[in-house]
């Protein structure tokens, strides 16, 4: 059971709706950058606070996970040739993202079966982390409109 009393969805069920934040870097260093490009990458994104970049612990444990971000990045989930996804689509950009603008997040309208909004959020590529309320709050309406069960509704509100 899940947090509303309902049963999770069975192991390859589709979603009930589909939430994008971003679409993957296009211009940032490549996932076999070294590790100076792509530090000097992230942190010229704002995806890493520069206090940070004096400590190599942090560093080492980060550097992996950025490169395997990149990799997945580096995929073609958006082909032109896949059928058009069947659940509502919400889609968020950073207003002043300089690696994906507004309108390429809003190209994944063709990809939308069922209806697709974009919401174009204060700050750059990581809005996701320096807005993090108004995110919450877009996401909070987002499922409050496709709530199931009344009392998540209510919950959702508080």
């Amino acid at each position: 059971m899940n947090g509303n009393g309902a049963a999770p969805p069975a192991r390859g069920a589709r979603p009930e709706l589909l939430s994008r934040p971003h679409l993957p870097a296009p211009n940032i260093a490549a996932p076999d950058a070294s590790d100076e490009e792509l530090l000097a990458s992230l942190a010229d994104l704002g995806g890493i606070p520069s206090v940070l970049l004096n400590h190599p612990d942090f560093l080492s444990a980060l550097l992996p996970v950025a490169r395997d971000d990149l990799l997945l990045c580096t995929g073609n989930a958006a082909s032109v040739d896949t059928e058009p996804i069947q659940v509502p689509m919400y889609l968020f950009a950073g207003k002043r993202d300089r690696l994906v603008s507004v309108a390429e997040v809003v190209t994944w309208r063709r990809h939308a079966g069922r209806g697709c909004e974009v919401r174009t959020m204060p700050g750059g590529h990581f809005f996701i982390r320096a807005h993090e309320d108004t995110l919450l709050r877009e996401l909070a309406s987002v499922l409050r409109r496709h709530a199931a069960v009344p009392a998540l509704a209510g919950a959702l509100s508080a």
